[in-house]
């Protein structure tokens, strides 16, 4: 594993405590957990692991983007985008190995805990165990209904259910108490594809059908979403 490493400065350590998987643990827990973690700041385009690497740890997203991703039949897909509080490589720490590639999406701060103090803590704490477990139960739940989504919606229906998930998730408001959102991931309309199945071509296509219907907007500085309840209609 590579990387610039840090110790873990205060600012992070309160911005990722009220956030994601470390805000459902009481706060001694987090405290310990944080004192004995690491930030590595790395970035975009930096590998974190391959599937099959061996896995070290366990990472927490404390700013920017981690791309997980799986490569079959000479094409790639992306299975999810981590963000500020996610888990990354939880499936891999219990199973030993990682089951899929991570890459720097775009410039992010880690939180690093390595394999034998994680391991020391989940046999101390049984509600740490409990808390990661419901995060890969939800990781699944996703998954199943990606799947299901890509084999039964209809592609404009798919892009738009995808960009209203993205817009709630990753976005930013582009004016105070509106509902306009620009997705702040910055894909390209290839990696988009690679999101929801299909080629930059299909996707090019139906992003402008929406475009027309006046649900978003394809600018230089990203999608905005307009209309979010539209997109999930």
């Amino acid at each position: 594993m590579t990387g610039h490493f840090n110790v873990l400065n205060y600012a992070t350590r309160v911005a990722v405590r009220s956030r994601g998987w470390l805000s459902n643990l009481p706060p001694s827990m987090c405290d310990e957990l944080l004192h004995e973690a690491v930030a590595i700041r790395l970035p975009a385009g930096h590998r974190l692991f391959e599937s099959g690497d061996r896995a070290e740890g366990l990472w927490l997203c404390a700013s920017g983007y981690v791309r997980l991703s799986r490569a079959s039949g000479g094409r790639r897909r992306t299975l999810a985008y981590a963000a500020e509080g996610d888990l990354v490589g939880a499936s891999g720490f219990f199973l030993g190995t990682q089951e899929c590639d991570a890459h720097v999406h775009r410039a992010v701060t880690l939180l690093f805990l390595g394999r034998t103090e994680l391991q020391r803590r989940l046999n101390q704490w049984p509600q740490l165990s409990q808390a990661m477990l419901t995060v890969l139960a939800h990781q699944v739940k996703c998954l199943g209904e990606e799947v299901c989504d890509a084999r039964y919606l209809p592609l404009d229906t798919l892009m738009a259910k995808r960009l209203a998930e993205l817009g709630s998730q990753h976005g930013q408001p582009m004016h105070p108490g509106g509902t306009a959102n620009r997705i702040k991931l910055a894909m390209a309309q290839s990696e988009l594809g690679e999101l929801i199945g299909y080629s930059r071509q299909h996707v090019n296509a139906s992003l402008k059908r929406l475009e027309r219907r006046g649900l978003i907007a394809v600018t230089a500085c990203g999608i905005v979403v307009h209309d979010p309840e539209g997109l999930r209609a």
